[in-house]
C-alpha cells in the first residue's frame, strides 16, 4: 500500500507544477494526506492567517500568520494568550539564518540560529500531523521548531488515516480525514483535518491530545492566500 501511494503521488506531483493544486478525487485517505503534505512542503509564495483555540489542561487563544517563501525560507508570527499570559512569538528564516523572538508578559528574548535544512518540512508536517500549536508553543517557550534539522517524518506520524467525508470551511469545500497522532511510536492523540478541494492545503484541524496532566482540545483554522 505504501509503495502504491508513493507511485500515485510521484505521478501527480511530477505532472503538475509545484505548489497548491486541486486534490485528485481518486486518492485514498492516506494518499490524500500525503499529497497535501507534499503540496504544503513545496508551496512557494503562499501565505496563511490562522486562529488557534486550546481548552483543557492548557488554555490558548492565538492568531497569526505563516508565509512560505522558498525552500527553508519562511516567517511565522503568533500572538494572543497562552497559559494565562499575553504572548507573541516570531520566527523568520528569509535571510538564511533562523531569527526568532518571544515576548511573554514583560519578558522579551531573541535568538539567531544557524540555517535549518529541514525547517519548512518540520513546520509543514508539524502543522498537518501535530497541529501548528506544537511549534508555536515551542517558540513561546524560547525553543526552536521541533526537528528543523531533520527527522520529523520518522518522529511524528499520522496513523490509521480514514475518510471523514466532504465538508466546508468558510464556504470553501474540503475533504475531512481522521487519524491518530503517534509521537516516537506512542499514541498521543486523535485528529481531524479538512483539506481544500481546490488547493489541497489544510483549512481546519481538530485534535484531542492526551497529556500527563489531562486532555487538551485544540482547534486550528487557516485561511490561505495563493499568489
Amino acid at each position: 500500500m505504501r509503495a502504491l501511494a508513493g507511485a500515485v503521488l510521484l505521478f501527480f506531483l511530477g505532472a503538475c507544477a509545484a505548489g497548491p493544486r486541486p486534490m485528485p478525487s481518486a486518492l485514498s485517505a492516506p494518499e490524500r494526506l500525503a499529497f497535501s503534505e507534499a503540496v504544503l512542503d513545496q508551496a512557494r509564495g503562499v501565505s496563511a492567517t490562522f486562529e488557534i483555540e486550546a481548552e483543557g489542561s492548557k488554555q490558548a487563544t492565538l492568531t497569526g500568520t505563516l508565509h512560505l517563501v522558498s525552500p527553508n525560507a519562511l516567517s511565522l508570527v503568533a500572538e494572543g494568550t497562552f497559559a494565562g499570559e499575553s504572548v507573541k512569538a516570531e520566527l523568520d528564516s528569509r535571510s538564511g539564518e533562523v531569527n526568532r523572538s518571544t515576548s511573554k508578559g514583560a519578558e522579551v528574548s531573541g535568538h539567531r540560529d544557524p540555517p535549518a535544512p529541514a525547517l519548512t518540512l518540520a513546520v509543514c508536517l508539524g502543522l498537518t500531523r501535530m497541529g501548528l500549536l506544537h511549534n508555536v508553543a515551542r517558540l513561546i517557550g524560547d525553543q526552536g521548531v521541533d526537528h528543523a534539522q531533520g527527522g520529523v517524518d520518522g518522529w511524528v506520524k499520522a496513523v490509521d488515516v480514514k475518510e471523514g467525508g466532504p465538508d466546508t470551511v468558510a464556504s470553501e469545500p474540503c475533504h475531512r480525514l481522521t487519524f491518530g497522532v503517534e509521537v516516537q511510536g506512542k499514541r498521543s492523540g486523535e485528529a481531524s483535518l479538512c483539506l481544500s478541494d481546490a488547493t489541497s492545503l489544510p483549512l481546519h484541524r481538530r485534535q484531542t491530545v492526551h497529556l500527563d496532566d489531562g486532555e487538551l482540545t485544540v482547534v486550528e483554522t487557516l485561511h490561505w492566500t495563493v499568489k
